[in-house]
């Protein structure tokens, strides 16, 4: 697990994403890091803070972020990198 939060502390982004799923877990409270849903409204929310010019209700946007979520939910290892940095804000 510590392995886990270091890459993804060394990566730079720790701050963004971690500050991205503490939105979605207030705003959701009742969401699960395993549900497509759920990935694809923090992919959403994370190209938000990270490119405010983006039409994010565009569908092709929308198409983008749910690929992405798919991908990270059949990921092992990025769904285990998720479910424990979920678990972290509890």
């Amino acid at each position: 697990m510590d392995d886990v939060l270091r890459r993804t502390a060394d990566s730079g982004q720790a701050d963004d994403v971690l500050e991205t799923i503490k939105h979605i877990k207030s705003n959701h409270p009742q969401a699960k890091p395993s549900e497509i849903d759920t990935i694809t409204r923090f992919v959403v929310a994370l190209l938000k803070r990270r490119y405010p010019d983006l039409p994010l209700k565009s569908e092709k946007v929308l198409t983008m972020a749910s690929t992405i979520a798919q991908s990270l939910v059949e990921d092992p290892v990025a769904s285990e990198r998720m479910r424990i940095l979920w678990s972290q804000l509890n």
